[in-house]
């Protein structure tokens, strides 16, 4: 089910998703551990190759004993910009997320969350800025997604509906007149990794589809996407011999096969480099790590070769 809902609320854009956040899923592993409260983030620009002595800071982070996210903070000169409110409950799901614009008064944004006994999610539903909206999520006996309704202020916009067989899922998805817009099929191995999905139009001609690779550990090695039948790109992603993303390479229509992320580690795993760029020819931007004998990070330096930016960021910390 877990599989289903994370694939279907991104399936319409089709949005490569098997690019993790490497250093953010790693860092709450060390907060945790650490039993780090909270997180503040400032930034020092270079000017003539050399840091600035006053920094800005840009952000502050809370976490709860479990290493979630409570509270985030980001500021522009002394002013808030954004502030960000998280709860769960508690099995460590959310429940609640609320962001304010320009202080703690006016919500921009705001989702609410509710789940069955078993961990499903049932009902979502906020406020995304100038609607309300309310989703509802369908199971049957198995805990499979079997619909999900949208609504906008109380009005139903969209129904998707789900049928299963094997390992294979068909999703039908209808407009607010109850006229069918779209199908999408999806298809898993027998470790339920997502190895195919497809997007078709009304009258069930494929327009984008999508085919997954996996070794033995279930990592993705590599993904290809097709749109209308003709090739748009391939991503290979490699690792090294601890399990560790180290490359993402990509192949289009545009130009044959380059890095576009590279990833370093140290002894202990902790990744202390990472360079990303969007096409092939350009030049590398960087992010390099530095932690301390606790693995905190403590500070990272980030480049843009593009407009010789460079920016060191150092991080504060509070404790439990």
């Amino acid at each position: 089910m877990k599989i289903i809902c994370a694939t279907i609320l991104s399936l319409i854009f089709l949005t490569q998703v098997y690019s993790q956040p490497i250093f953010e899923n790693k860092n709450k592993l060390t907060i945790i551990r650490q039993h780090v409260k909270s997180q503040t983030n400032w930034d020092y620009n270079f000017i003539n190759d050399k840091p600035s002595s006053k920094g800005k800071k840009t952000s502050y982070t809370r976490y709860n004993s479990r290493g979630d996210v409570i509270e985030f903070v980001t500021y522009k000169l002394k002013d808030t910009l954004t502030y960000e409110t998280y709860e769960y409950d508690q099995n460590g799901h959310r429940i609640d997320y609320t962001k304010r614009k320009g202080g703690r008064k006016n919500i921009s944004y705001q989702k609410i969350s509710d789940y069955d006994n078993d961990g499903n999610l049932i009902l979502e539903k906020g406020f995304d800025g100038s609607e309300k909206f309310r989703n509802t999520y369908e199971y049957n006996d198995n805990d499979k997604l079997t619909e999900i309704n949208y609504y906008i202020d109380n009005t139903l916009n969209e129904r998707r509906i789900f049928e299963h067989e094997g390992n294979s899922t068909g999703v039908t998805v209808y407009n607010e007149a109850n006229v069918i817009t779209s199908y999408m099929s999806l298809k898993y191995d027998g470790k339920d990794n997502l190895i195919e999905e497809i997007l078709y139009d009304i009258n069930k001609k494929p327009v984008e589809n999508r085919i997954f690779v996996y070794n033995n550990q279930s990592k993705v090695v590599s993904e290809v996407k097709y749109r209308a039948g003709n090739f748009n790109y391939k991503l290979t992603y490699l690792y090294d011999s601890s399990g560790e993303l180290i490359n993402i390479d990509e192949e289009n229509v545009n130009s044959s096969r380059y890095i576009k992320k590279n990833f370093k580690y140290d002894d202990k795993g902790y990744l202390i480099e990472m360079n990303w760029r969007r096409r092939s020819g350009e030049e590398f931007n960087t992010r390099k790590y530095t932690y301390n004998n606790k693995g905190i990070c403590t500070e990272i330096l980030t480049y843009y070769p593009s407009t010789k930016f460079k920016v060191v960021t150092k991080y504060e910390y509070e404790y439990y």
